[in-house]
């Protein structure tokens, strides 16, 4: 009996997905099926589920939902400065009473600090990092369109449909 692994959950993933083929699926229904599947080799003992330490599935929670927090912060944080600006400009009603003062923020460094202890070199490294993200999305961008741009046009030429159409079209010119 083998062990379930994350690995082997991708592979069935890509299983299912690939079971659709042409006509592709929603993540939801690709998911659905892939739990299906992974639970029914579980259950008929062609695998066993890895025991877990409660500081593992401690770190599996916080894994799961501190990037999604870390994320949904990063959006807001010019809402934060602009509510800062506000509160030093004239006051609100909460002051420095604001509970979003005392959340964590990523700095865009990987660190995180509370907003309440920011200072002017993180907010000035914070934007300079955002600017270096998105000259780096830009630029990937940039290749990514220069390189499915070069595809799409070889698959024009060569007539074909869906990209394995045009491999096959090379193992059968072999």
């Amino acid at each position: 009996m083998t062990q379930l692994d994350e690995q082997w959950v991708v592979a069935a993933y890509d299983r299912v997905a690939d079971e659709f083929a042409a006509e592709g699926a929603s993540v939801k229904i690709l998911r659905d099926e892939t739990i299906h599947r992974v639970s029914a080799a579980i259950e008929a003992g062609e695998y066993t589920l890895p025991t877990k330490t409660v500081e593992n599935q401690v770190a599996d929670i916080f894994d799961r939902v501190v990037p999604k927090a870390r994320r949904v912060r990063r959006s807001e944080l010019r809402t934060q400065f602009r509510i800062i600006l506000d509160i030093l400009e004239g006051g609100t009603l909460l002051g420095d009473e604001d509970p979003k003062l005392d959340q964590a923020f990523p700095l865009g460094n990987g660190e995180d600090k509370t907003l309440r202890y920011w200072t002017v070199v993180d907010v000035a490294m914070s934007i300079n990092v955002r600017y270096e993200k998105a000259a780096e999305a830009t630029s990937a961008a940039t290749g990514f369109d220069a390189d499915g741009t070069a595809l799409i046009a070889e698959l024009n030429r060569r007539g074909v449909r869906f990209i394995g159409d045009s491999l096959d079209c090379l193992t059968a010119s072999d």
